[in-house]
């Protein structure tokens, strides 16, 4: 094939020879010659900046429980904490584990018939069924509202929880002639 009239490197990584297993470390350099780079750099780079950053959160609400210890609040680790870690993981750390399975389970020969992660998402918000192949062999059992219940019900924890118990604390006891 002449070089000339081959400006672009389409990469395929179905075909036999381009994909011999995992890079070690990061991207492998010849997607950068590929006329398709784009599309894989960027769906790549989205979600490694999803895992990151929902590691980034859980390792911040992880060290706030040290504050309300050590502030000697520990009615903030029930109504802060708990709430914050059940939000977090429960929605968005079932998509780590969503994205992190695809990598390891799919194939690049069998990653066109994958479920998508993200209409499961949206279909899980909308309450709604999944409408394709389930992403992993539970997942039918796993039923769609149940993925936000949890996290629905710790909104109203975390919008109300401390700023009631503050106003039982400050108005409440005094009427009831209890002793701080």
């Amino acid at each position: 094939m002449d070089t000339l009239s081959n400006r672009f490197l389409a990469l395929d990584p179905n075909i036999t020879g381009v994909f011999k297993g995992p890079y070690p470390l990061g991207i492998d350099p010849i997607w950068n010659l590929a006329s398709n780079r784009l599309t894989f750099l960027n769906s790549y780079k989205m979600k490694m900046s999803v895992i990151l950053g929902i590691v980034h959160m859980t390792f911040g609400v992880l060290l706030g429980v040290f504050n309300h210890l050590h502030f000697r609040r520990t009615f903030n680790v029930y109504l802060i904490f708990i709430p914050e870690l059940l939000f977090l993981l429960c929605l968005f750390g079932y998509l780590v584990f969503m994205v992190v399975y695809k990598w390891l389970v799919f194939t690049v020969r069998d990653s066109r018939t994958a479920p998508s992660i993200l209409i499961h998402f949206i279909n899980m918000f909308l309450m709604q069924g999944d409408s394709g192949r389930p992403l992993f062999p539970g997942q039918v059992r796993f039923k769609v509202h149940d993925d936000t219940r949890s996290p629905v019900l710790s909104v109203p924890v975390l919008l109300f929880g401390k700023p009631l118990y503050l106003y039982w604390q400050h108005k409440g006891r005094a009427r009831l002639n209890v002793y701080r």
